[in-house]
């Protein structure tokens, strides 16, 4: 995807999309099931300096200082990365700055743990190989990295392009993941293992998470019902149900190169 358009379209909403997290909306949903999985894969770490790749408004900040990192946020978005520096001014354990995947402005080795969530989606699969070897490039040995991606398997997904005769990459903006129109690429669990398998970087864990399986509109006139049923669903996330979620988190760790 052209990064100027990329860049603009979140330019655009950097004052609002924290909100997202908030609202009680499918956006919220998607994004708190997200940041509890997250939570979960670092709570069993050990601290120490900590990236987040296409941090957004710095949602994962706090939570991740909390549990004793310092945080790194780099993002595209010039508007983001003034809303994070807004959210978390005095904050001296958050830092923020304006970043691309591919071209990570810090030391190799640097970080305990690394956070890419929200951006293989915009890149080709050539431009994902790359980011993911500077991400490895980044990450100490021994080093976690926790990667979300969009699950091409999600019957949500299917059932969104089937009611509103669209590509269901243009079906993002009801789960807040992608400013509506935007293309997105959709991947498979066995794509990013194969993709995994090429840097340095070990998968551990796969978890699946938002199951969101009713249509927009049964939520739009149910919502509370709507968000019963699906966070009643999380239970699924390692089970053999697991791909209905909208989403996956890939754990991999930085092998030690003998």
């Amino acid at each position: 995807m052209d990064e100027a358009t990329l860049k603009s379209a979140y330019d655009s909403m950097a004052s609002t999309y924290a909100s997202l997290y908030e609202d009680g909306s499918q956006a919220s949903y998607f994004f708190q099931a997200r940041k509890a999985r997250v939570l979960e894969l670092l709570v069993h770490e050990h601290g120490g300096m900590l990236l987040d790749v296409g941090c957004g408004p710095g949602m994962m900040a706090v939570p991740c200082i909390e549990l004793g990192y310092d945080f790194f946020g780099v993002d595209l978005s010039e508007g983001m990365i003034a809303e994070c520096v807004r959210r978390h001014a005095g904050n001296e354990r958050a830092h923020f700055a304006i970043g691309r995947a591919q071209t990570l402005q810090f030391p190799s080795a640097l970080f305990d743990a690394v956070l890419c969530m929200g951006v293989l989606e915009y890149t080709s699969e050539a431009d994902a190989s790359r980011d993911l070897f500077e991400i490895a490039r980044v990450l100490r040995p021994g080093g976690l990295l926790v990667l979300s991606c969009l699950n091409r398997h999600s019957p949500f997904w299917q059932l969104q392009r089937i009611l509103h005769s669209k590509p269901a990459q243009h079906m993002l903006s009801i789960v807040g993941e992608a400013p509506a129109g935007l293309p997105v690429r959709f991947m498979t669990e066995r794509q990013i293992r194969s993709a995994l398998s090429l840097t340095p970087l070990a998968v551990e864990s796969v978890g699946y998470f938002a199951f969101d399986l009713l249509p927009s509109r049964i939520y739009n006139h149910f919502p509370r019902r709507s968000l019963q049923v699906s966070r009643t669903l999380e239970h699924l996330n390692h089970g053999r149900a697991r791909r209905l979620g909208l989403a996956f988190l890939v754990a991999a760790r930085k092998r030690f190169m003998s």
